[in-house]
């Protein structure tokens, strides 16, 4: 049985075009989220409730859902063994050439259909080392193969109708430019919308202020670049500037309410928490 993890979850560690990552364990869920990659969640074991875009899917062992770029979603159990596979959008573009004006299905309930797809994913989330690039897309290609050939494929309107939403476009401009000095204006006015109309519709959508949900993506981005063996001499002040913050005061202030309301689940980044100096 695989183990329950003590990892913290990194929405941005994943959002790369050529990012493609896939893990087995023992989850108690995690909360509302999203990322531009996709994501396929598999259930083996106890029963998640399922939340994609306001809508809830039950499911069991055996079933399966597909997240697609952007849709906000969240998992809730007591405790479950499931898998979940992030699959770059440099992949979900060759898709698209593939099959034009389609997309994938959203449920997948049928367990028998999932098999094929649920082995592939065991096998390949046991695999420690790193995948090479032509693994990325061989195994990324591999899953998107076992879907189709289970369910075929469905009309893309509702992810094209999104793709051309102030909601879409708002988070892919905040995901490209939240190390800068972005505000609530400055996005209103890269949109040409009145800044109370883009604040009505952020609050329902990322159920959080924007200022929290900008700090929020500094701090994953301040783990991601504290990882990197570059940056071994830079202080905290240092690569918090980089992330976007103004000082050490704004960056712990929103490091601890990060830690405070984040879920613990895993990804590919292990939690590494500066201490105050």
């Amino acid at each position: 049985m695989p183990r329950k993890s003590r990892y913290f979850l990194f929405e941005i560690a994943g959002d790369v075009p050529d990012f493609f990552y896939s893990n087995r364990y023992v989850t108690q869920g995690t909360k509302l989220h999203f990322h531009r990659n996709w994501e396929i969640f598999c259930v083996f074991d106890g029963t998640v409730s399922t939340t994609i875009d306001n809508k809830q899917y039950r499911l069991e062992p055996g079933m399966a859902v597909v997240v697609d770029s952007l849709a906000p979603h969240a998992y809730e159990c007591t405790s479950a063994e499931i898998s979940y596979t992030i699959i770059g959008t440099d992949v979900m573009q060759l898709f698209s050439q593939l099959y034009p004006g389609r997309t994938l299905p959203r449920f997948l309930p049928d367990k028998q259909r999932n098999k094929p797809l649920m082995d592939f994913v065991t096998s390949i989330a046991m695999q420690v080392a790193d995948y090479t690039p032509l693994e990325k897309y061989a195994n990324a290609c591999n899953v998107l193969d076992k879907i189709v050939q289970a369910y075929g494929t469905v009309p893309a309107d509702t992810v094209l109708h999104r793709a051309n939403s102030t909601i879409y476009k708002t988070i892919a401009y905040i995901y490209d430019n939240y190390t800068q000095d972005i505000s609530l204006a400055t996005i209103a006015d890269y949109l040409h919308i009145q800044p109370q109309s883009l604040s009505n519709l952020l609050s329902k959508y990322l159920k959080t202020d924007l200022r929290n949900y900008i700090n929020n993506l500094r701090i994953q981005e301040f783990y991601v670049l504290q990882k990197r063996p570059e940056n071994k001499d830079l202080s905290v002040l240092e690569l918090a500037t980089l992330c976007g913050f103004s000082s050490l005061t704004t960056f712990y202030r929103a490091q601890k309410k990060y830690l405070d309301s984040s879920s613990v689940d895993p990804c590919v980044l292990s939690q590494n928490v500066p201490e105050k100096q």
